[in-house]
Protein backbone atom coordinates (compact mmCIF):
# COMPACT_ATOMS: atom_id res chain seq x y z
CA UNK A 1 0.00 0.00 0.00
CA UNK A 2 1.16 3.54 -0.73
CA UNK A 3 0.96 6.17 2.02
CA UNK A 4 -0.53 9.54 1.12
CA UNK A 5 0.48 12.52 3.23
CA UNK A 6 -1.49 15.65 4.15
CA UNK A 7 0.74 18.17 6.02
CA UNK A 8 -1.48 19.23 8.93
CA UNK A 9 0.95 18.51 11.79
CA UNK A 10 2.93 20.86 14.03
CA UNK A 11 6.08 21.08 11.89
CA UNK A 12 5.40 18.82 8.87
CA UNK A 13 9.07 17.98 8.56
CA UNK A 14 8.52 14.75 6.61
CA UNK A 15 6.36 16.64 4.11
CA UNK A 16 9.18 19.20 3.78
CA UNK A 17 11.65 16.40 3.17
CA UNK A 18 9.46 15.07 0.36
CA UNK A 19 8.99 18.52 -1.18
CA UNK A 20 5.23 18.65 -0.71
CA UNK A 21 3.47 22.05 -0.88
CA UNK A 22 2.86 22.69 2.82
CA UNK A 23 0.30 25.47 2.39
CA UNK A 24 -1.73 23.89 -0.40
CA UNK A 25 -3.70 20.85 0.76
CA UNK A 26 -5.55 20.67 -2.54
CA UNK A 27 -2.24 20.25 -4.35
CA UNK A 28 -1.21 17.58 -1.82
CA UNK A 29 -4.49 15.79 -2.54
CA UNK A 30 -3.67 15.94 -6.25
CA UNK A 31 -0.31 14.32 -5.45
CA UNK A 32 -2.08 11.56 -3.51
CA UNK A 33 -4.44 10.88 -6.41
CA UNK A 34 -1.58 10.85 -8.94
CA UNK A 35 0.40 7.80 -9.92
CA UNK A 36 3.84 8.90 -8.73
CA UNK A 37 5.16 7.06 -5.66
CA UNK A 38 8.56 7.06 -3.98
CA UNK A 39 10.02 4.16 -2.02
CA UNK A 40 11.99 5.19 1.07
CA UNK A 41 13.93 3.43 3.81
CA UNK A 42 11.99 2.40 6.91
CA UNK A 43 14.07 2.39 10.13
CA UNK A 44 13.04 1.11 13.55
CA UNK A 45 14.11 1.94 17.10
CA UNK A 46 13.52 -1.06 19.37
CA UNK A 47 10.88 -2.17 16.89
CA UNK A 48 9.10 1.21 16.68
CA UNK A 49 9.04 2.39 13.08
CA UNK A 50 9.91 5.94 12.04
CA UNK A 51 10.47 7.77 8.76
CA UNK A 52 12.43 10.92 9.59
CA UNK A 53 14.40 10.96 12.83
CA UNK A 54 14.87 9.16 16.10
CA UNK A 55 17.16 10.22 18.91
CA UNK A 56 18.40 10.01 22.48
CA UNK A 57 19.56 12.81 24.73
CA UNK A 58 18.41 16.40 24.41
CA UNK A 59 16.03 15.93 21.48
CA UNK A 60 14.38 13.02 23.30
CA UNK A 61 14.01 15.22 26.40
CA UNK A 62 12.36 17.88 24.23
CA UNK A 63 9.99 15.30 22.75
CA UNK A 64 9.02 14.09 26.22
CA UNK A 65 8.52 17.68 27.41
CA UNK A 66 6.46 18.65 24.37
CA UNK A 67 4.22 15.62 24.87
CA UNK A 68 3.02 17.07 28.18
CA UNK A 69 1.68 20.16 26.40
CA UNK A 70 -2.00 19.91 25.52
CA UNK A 71 -2.61 19.61 21.78
CA UNK A 72 -4.63 22.81 21.72
CA UNK A 73 -1.59 24.68 23.07
CA UNK A 74 0.93 23.31 20.59
CA UNK A 75 2.70 25.31 17.93
CA UNK A 76 6.16 26.67 17.16
CA UNK A 77 6.19 29.17 20.04
CA UNK A 78 5.36 26.42 22.54
CA UNK A 79 7.98 24.17 20.95
CA UNK A 80 10.60 26.91 21.34
CA UNK A 81 9.64 27.36 24.99
CA UNK A 82 9.93 23.62 25.70
CA UNK A 83 13.29 23.51 23.90
CA UNK A 84 14.65 26.39 25.99
CA UNK A 85 13.44 24.75 29.21
CA UNK A 86 14.93 21.35 28.39
CA UNK A 87 18.21 22.88 27.19
CA UNK A 88 18.56 24.56 30.59
CA UNK A 89 17.67 21.45 32.61
CA UNK A 90 19.27 18.67 30.54
CA UNK A 91 22.17 16.68 31.99
CA UNK A 92 24.06 14.31 29.70
CA UNK A 93 24.62 10.66 30.64
CA UNK A 94 27.46 8.34 29.55
CA UNK A 95 26.37 5.70 27.04
CA UNK A 96 28.04 3.07 24.88
CA UNK A 97 27.48 3.33 21.14
CA UNK A 98 28.26 0.41 18.82
CA UNK A 99 28.20 0.75 15.04
CA UNK A 100 30.25 -0.41 12.08
CA UNK A 101 32.16 -2.86 14.27
CA UNK A 102 33.35 -0.25 16.79
CA UNK A 103 32.12 0.29 20.35
CA UNK A 104 32.72 3.68 22.00
CA UNK A 105 31.78 5.10 25.38
CA UNK A 106 30.64 8.72 25.04
CA UNK A 107 28.82 11.43 26.98
CA UNK A 108 26.54 12.97 24.33
CA UNK A 109 24.35 16.01 24.43
CA UNK A 110 22.35 14.01 21.93
CA UNK A 111 22.56 11.29 19.31
CA UNK A 112 20.30 11.58 16.27
CA UNK A 113 19.47 8.65 14.00
CA UNK A 114 18.62 10.39 10.76
CA UNK A 115 16.78 8.88 7.84
CA UNK A 116 15.89 12.41 6.69
CA UNK A 117 18.05 15.50 6.99
CA UNK A 118 16.19 17.93 9.24
CA UNK A 119 14.13 18.61 12.33
CA UNK A 120 12.09 21.11 10.33
CA UNK A 121 12.02 24.88 9.83
CA UNK A 122 15.48 24.76 8.31
CA UNK A 123 17.23 23.01 11.23
CA UNK A 124 19.44 20.45 9.47
CA UNK A 125 20.91 17.91 11.88
CA UNK A 126 22.10 15.60 9.08
CA UNK A 127 22.42 17.65 5.87
CA UNK A 128 23.72 14.66 3.91
CA UNK A 129 20.99 12.21 4.91
CA UNK A 130 18.89 10.74 2.09
CA UNK A 131 15.57 8.98 2.58
CA UNK A 132 16.30 6.15 0.17
CA UNK A 133 20.05 5.42 0.36
CA UNK A 134 19.70 2.36 2.61
CA UNK A 135 21.66 4.03 5.44
CA UNK A 136 21.11 5.96 8.66
CA UNK A 137 23.19 9.05 9.41
CA UNK A 138 24.14 8.76 13.09
CA UNK A 139 24.97 12.24 14.39
CA UNK A 140 26.57 12.34 17.85
CA UNK A 141 26.83 15.75 19.51
CA UNK A 142 29.19 15.73 22.48
CA UNK A 143 28.16 17.29 25.77
CA UNK A 144 28.90 21.00 26.12
CA UNK A 145 27.97 23.98 28.23
CA UNK A 146 24.64 25.71 27.83
CA UNK A 147 26.38 28.81 26.47
CA UNK A 148 28.30 26.79 23.88
CA UNK A 149 25.16 24.94 22.81
CA UNK A 150 23.25 28.20 22.32
CA UNK A 151 26.12 29.76 20.38
CA UNK A 152 26.26 26.77 18.04
CA UNK A 153 22.53 26.63 17.24
CA UNK A 154 23.02 28.76 14.06
CA UNK A 155 25.10 25.91 12.61
CA UNK A 156 21.93 23.82 12.52
CA UNK A 157 20.21 26.37 10.31
CA UNK A 158 23.16 26.91 7.98
CA UNK A 159 23.74 23.20 7.33
CA UNK A 160 27.18 23.34 8.96
CA UNK A 161 26.55 21.17 12.02
CA UNK A 162 29.21 18.66 10.91
CA UNK A 163 31.87 21.39 11.19
CA UNK A 164 31.11 22.08 14.86
CA UNK A 165 33.71 20.78 17.32
CA UNK A 166 32.58 17.62 19.10
CA UNK A 167 30.07 16.59 16.43
CA UNK A 168 30.60 13.36 14.49
CA UNK A 169 28.55 11.72 11.74
CA UNK A 170 28.75 8.09 10.64
CA UNK A 171 26.59 6.11 8.24
CA UNK A 172 25.37 2.64 9.06
CA UNK A 173 22.50 0.20 8.74
CA UNK A 174 22.44 -0.61 12.47
CA UNK A 175 23.49 1.08 15.71
CA UNK A 176 23.13 0.06 19.36
CA UNK A 177 23.08 2.43 22.35
CA UNK A 178 23.53 1.02 25.85
CA UNK A 179 23.01 2.72 29.22
CA UNK A 180 22.84 1.59 32.83
CA UNK A 181 19.36 3.11 33.18
CA UNK A 182 16.21 2.92 31.01
CA UNK A 183 16.78 4.92 27.83
CA UNK A 184 14.42 7.74 26.93
CA UNK A 185 14.24 8.23 23.18
CA UNK A 186 11.92 9.51 20.50
CA UNK A 187 10.74 8.32 17.09
CA UNK A 188 9.62 11.14 14.79
CA UNK A 189 9.03 13.29 17.87
CA UNK A 190 6.94 10.73 19.74
CA UNK A 191 8.40 10.05 23.22
CA UNK A 192 9.35 6.50 24.17
CA UNK A 193 11.10 4.83 27.10
CA UNK A 194 12.72 1.42 26.78
CA UNK A 195 15.19 -0.76 28.58
CA UNK A 196 18.91 -0.20 28.91
CA UNK A 197 19.56 -1.12 25.27
CA UNK A 198 18.32 0.71 22.18
CA UNK A 199 18.78 -0.85 18.74
CA UNK A 200 18.16 1.31 15.70
CA UNK A 201 18.28 -0.25 12.26
CA UNK A 202 17.08 -0.05 8.67
CA UNK A 203 14.44 -2.62 7.80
Amino acid sequence: AALGLLPIGTVNVFAMELGLPLRNLEHCWDVIQGEHTRSIDLPTANGKRFVQLAGVGLDAAIAHGFATVGRQRRGMLRYAQVTARELWAFRARPVRITLNGTSTRVVPLMVAFANGSQYGNGAFIAPGAVLDDGLLDVVAVGDRSLLAAVRQIPALFSGRVASVAGVSTQRTTRVVVEDTEPIRYHVDGEPCTGGTRLEVMIL
